[in-house]
């Protein structure tokens, strides 16, 4: 763990303690920069961040390509990072003491809590959510120390590793793909993609007991999937059309 440290100039500025963070200013350009930590307001945690994965999202905030630029969903500067695991460290009023010092991960999505489909349970889709990391100017997890929402936190166990805790957001988009597919034992199942959720998603299939083809348009991706359990990999130029899926899962 990188901890938060006490600098010069945060010394000038009257701040205790500043913290690191990556931020992107613009279009490929960001840096590591000296930010103010967070403080947790009513039913909100800080967490000390220990791993954060990279995802396409984010390399596509640094591109400056996402869509949610385009959109006025976020804008420049912002904090990326998502894929997190760490320790709760701070908590705010109204927070019951047993998180602190807890090693937890989180939810991305950030509904409002008051609107229909918040209130339905379907917070992922609220109008007015934020995205940790992504939406709505909430900075992400690519710093020392990252503000969550107690809501939206899930314990780790004691055994798993840090690397495995940042994967556990990345693997509930997975495992949600299998259910929805509605697969079951016996059945033969393409997942098309064998990147990150590709791979997650041809081991929660295969842990069901189905056949899983895997394709894709990369040799090494296509070896690490047949390590993982793929009954057949394929390159997507040699895809036959004879070959009869119960599902197919775009990743």
């Amino acid at each position: 763990m990188i901890t938060a440290r006490v600098t010069e100039a945060a010394r000038r500025a009257g701040h205790d303690v500043i913290v690191r963070a990556f931020v992107i200013t613009g279009p490929k350009q960001a840096g590591v920069v000296d930010v103010e930590p967070p403080t947790p307001e009513r039913g909100q945690v800080v967490v000390d961040v220990e791993r954060v994965g990279v995802c396409g999202t984010d390399m596509e905030l640094f591109a400056g390509s996402m869509p949610y630029l385009l959109e006025g969903h976020e804008k420049f500067p912002l904090r990326p990072g998502h894929e997190w695991a760490g320790t709760v460290s701070a908590i705010g009023p109204d927070v019951d003491e047993a998180w602190l010092g807890a090693r937890v991960t989180g939810d991305t999505m950030l509904g409002c809590g008051e609107c229909a489909r918040c209130l339905r349970g379907r917070h992922h889709v609220c109008e007015n959510r934020y995205e940790i990391g992504i939406r709505g100017g909430w900075p992400g997890a690519l710093a020392e120390q990252l503000l969550v929402p107690v809501t939206a936190l899930h314990r780790l166990p004691e055994t798993m590793s840090w690397t495995t805790g940042a994967l556990v957001e990345p693997a509930g988009c997975a495992l949600r793909a299998v259910d929805a597919a509605n697969i079951s034992a016996g059945n033969r199942v393409c997942v098309w993609g064998p990147g990150t959720l590709g791979l997650l998603i041809l081991q929660f299939a295969t842990a069901r007991g189905t056949l899983v083809d895997v394709v894709g348009i990369d040799s090494p991706r296509l070896s690490l999937a047949r390590e993982l359990g793929a009954h057949a990999t394929i390159l997507h130029n040699d895809l036959r059309d004879d070959v009869r899926y119960a599902a197919v899962i775009d990743a």
